[in-house]
């Protein structure tokens, strides 16, 4: 069943709502800036960090701090009542092993966002998604099965920070850090966004004015995790051209590139093999490598544009890969006014 998109809600290093990410990824901004943390060589560390967090708030607590407010702009837009019960919500989260890991994430982090927003979920059928990236591919494929079980609305978003002393060090210790003394790495960034789906009909209508979710497909790479494997970009493959099935040559693909060679060299050879004569824009040298938030932002920001003008390419194939072997793919439909 198609989704519609009828609220949406950002936070980040460009903006604290979701039309200023949008416009900010439109007017190629990009503020990433030192914090009091050095990397092994003594050289200062970037990020993208969202404003109004400051330094000192990291892991568990930075990530509720985060999530709430998009949580609350996108129930806002959707006009949905703050006293419901009956709303769901599916979040994707970072993988778990990171430095950062917390209990917390699986079981106390959307409890923490109902006291930390004001809003109200339905907890017993709520889920979080541990995937990275990928997750965003996952938590729609969830949602879509609420709806077509009935649900009215399904909120579905992702939030991630890499602003944590231990995580700078475990991404500096494995040359993943963007800089001077290394050829592979990225900017790390943080961001939250949510999208609240509707169930919606084949035709495009009046609750399809921020855009459509048509469909996604979840795959896992086996090489991720074992480098004797090769990476033909085989599984990814599979998953584009399931989404091209579902809803033909998109007019744009969004990926999540963030200069790392092993992730661009695989995407290249999805690319030539299905989708070289299609604009390709990577958003993450706006936003910085935003995790699992990746997916619900990109698709956040992809609405926002197309729902003001910005962007008429009618459909937008979302590729995300995670870490550990996670590969996603989501069909957009932009939406219109």
């Amino acid at each position: 069943m198609i989704a519609n998109i009828v609220g949406m809600g950002a936070r980040g290093p460009l903006g604290l709502s979701s039309m200023q990410m949008a416009t900010s990824v439109r007017a190629r901004r990009f503020e990433p800036r030192s914090v009091a943390l050095r990397d092994r060589h003594g050289h200062e560390i970037g990020l993208a960090l969202a404003g109004g967090h400051g330094e000192h708030l990291t892991g568990f607590e930075r990530l509720v701090a985060l999530a709430a407010p998009p949580l609350v702009e996108a129930h806002l837009e959707a006009g949905l009542d703050p006293r419901r019960t009956d709303v769901p919500v599916v979040l994707c989260l970072p993988e778990p092993g990171r430095p950062d890991d917390d209990p917390r994430f699986d079981d106390a982090i959307l409890d923490e966002l109902v006291q930390e927003s004001g809003r109200n979920l339905d907890l017993a059928r709520s889920s979080v998604v541990r995937l990275g990236h990928a997750g965003f591919a996952e938590a729609v494929r969830r949602a879509r099965g609420l709806l077509d079980g009935g649900v009215e609305h399904v909120v579905v978003g992702g939030v991630d920070s890499y602003y944590h002393t231990g995580v700078l060090r475990w991404l500096d210790a494995a040359y993943r850090l963007y800089g001077i003394d290394s050829e592979n790495g990225f900017i790390p960034s943080e961001a939250a966004a949510f999208l609240v789906l509707s169930r919606g009909a084949g035709e495009r209508g009046s609750k399809g004015r921020l855009g459509r979710v048509l469909g996604a497909e979840l795959g896992d790479e086996p090489c991720a995790r074992d480098e004797a494997l090769p990476n033909t970009g085989e599984i990814m493959t599979s998953l584009v051209l399931r989404a091209l099935e579902l809803g033909g040559a998109p007019g744009l693909v969004l990926t999540d590139e963030n200069a790392e060679a092993h992730r661009q060299l695989e995407w290249e050879r999805v690319t030539v093999r299905l989708l070289s004569k299609i604009p390709r824009e990577t958003w993450v040298w706006h936003t910085g490598d935003v995790g699992a938030a990746t997916g619900a932002l990109f698709s956040t920001i992809y609405g926002r544009l197309s729902a003001f003008g910005a962007r008429a390419d009618g459909r937008a194939l979302l590729a995300l890969h995670s870490d550990l072997g996670a590969r996603g793919v989501v069909v957009l439909e932009g939406g219109h006014d």
